[in-house]
C-alpha cells in the first residue's frame, strides 16, 4: 500500500491485527530508511501503531507492506490507515529565503532586482526591488491541496507579496515590516509566489522569506478479509480515492463488480477485461 508523498513529513501507520498461535505478523515501512516491525501472536484484534519519516527526495513515494503468518498459522488485519502528520523540523521550504545569491531559487523580472547590504532584516544582504521590478519562486514539495501562509519581511516603498492567487500589499517604512499572504498549494504540492515593487517611485526591499502550513489532513482507510482481500478503501481525512469490493467468503471470489469465473474458478471477466483460459 503506497500514498501521497511530502517530503520529510512524518507518517504513522495504525490499525488492528490477529495472528494465530506460533505465528508473527510483519508491518514494514518504506519511507527514509525501511523498517520492519514484528507483533507477537495475538488471539483477539490488537491495535498497533508505528511512525516512520518521508525521504527528502518524495520521487519512490512511501508505503507499507503487511506481513507474516504461514499456510496453516494465518495473519488477520483490518481497519489498517497510512496518514501524514506534519512536516519534521518545520523545515523552511522556501530556497535562499534570505538572498545570499542573486540567481540561486529565485526568478528575476522587470527592471532588475540586485542584492544590497544597504538595508538588512538578518544577514549581510537584502534583494532591492526598483519600481515595477519583482522576483518569484515555485515551491515544490508541499501537501497537495494543503493552506500555506508565506511571510516576508519588507521595507521602503510599496511592495505586493503574492502566493497562488491570493495577495498582500503593504507600504514599508525606513525600518521592517512582516506581510503575511496565505494561499493553498496546488494538486501538485506546489505553490508560485512573488513579491513585486507596486509603487510608482521608490525602491522596496524584501529579506527573510518563510512558509507555514498546518498538518496534513489526508489519508486513507483499508479493509481486509480472512484471505487478505482488499475490501474496501475509504478516506479518514480530507480527499482520496474510495472503493469497495464484495467477496464470496467460501469461494473467495469477488461477487461484485460484474465479476464471472469459470467452472474452474478462473476469474473470465474483472468488470472491465475479458480473461481466456
Amino acid at each position: 500500500m503506497s500514498g501521497t508523498c511530502v517530503a520529510n513529513a512524518s507518517y504513522t501507520v495504525s490499525g488492528y491485527y490477529m495472528a494465530a498461535s506460533g505465528a508473527s505478523a510483519t508491518v514494514t515501512t518504506v519511507g527514509s530508511s525501511t523498517q520492519t516491525n514484528t507483533l507477537s501472536a495475538a488471539s483477539g484484534w490488537t491495535a498497533f501503531t508505528f511512525t516512520f519519516t518521508a525521504p527528502s527526495n518524495c520521487a519512490g513515494g512511501v508505503s507499507m507492506v503487511l506481513g507474516g503468518g504461514a499456510p496453516d498459522e494465518p495473519v488477520y488485519f483490518d481497519d489498517v490507515s497510512l496518514t501524514s502528520a506534519s512536516v519534521s523540523g518545520g523545515a523552511n521550504q522556501i530556497s535562499n529565503p534570505a538572498f545570499t545569491n542573486l540567481t540561486v531559487a529565485w526568478t528575476n523580472y522587470g527592471n532588475g532586482p540586485l542584492l544590497t547590504q544597504t538595508r538588512v532584516h538578518s544577514g549581510t544582504t537584502s534583494l532591492l526591488t526598483p519600481p515595477t521590478a519583482y522576483l518569484g519562486q515555485t515551491i515544490s514539495g508541499l501537501v497537495p491541496n494543503s493552506s500555506y501562509t508565506v511571510s516576508a519581511f519588507i521595507s521602503g516603498g510599496t511592495g505586493t507579496l503574492t502566493a497562488g492567487s491570493a495577495h498582500t500589499t503593504t507600504t514599508g517604512t525606513s525600518g521592517w515590516t512582516e506581510i503575511n499572504v496565505t494561499a493553498a498549494s496546488n494538486s501538485g504540492g506546489t505553490l508560485t509566489i512573488t513579491a513585486t515593487n507596486t509603487g510608482s517611485s521608490g525602491n522596496v526591499y524584501w529579506d527573510d522569506f518563510s512558509i507555514a502550513g498546518s498538518t496534513y489532513a489526508g489519508g486513507q482507510e483499508f479493509s481486509y478479509d480472512g484471505f487478505g482481500n482488499l475490501l474496501s478503501q475509504q478516506p479518514v481525512f480530507g480527499t482520496a480515492p474510495m472503493m469497495t469490493l464484495a467477496v464470496n467468503p467460501n469461494t473467495n471470489q469477488v461477487t461484485s463488480g460484474g465479476a464471472t469465473y469459470d467452472a474452474a474458478g478462473n476469474l473470465t471477466y474483472d468488470g472491465t477485461t475479458n480473461y481466456t483460459f
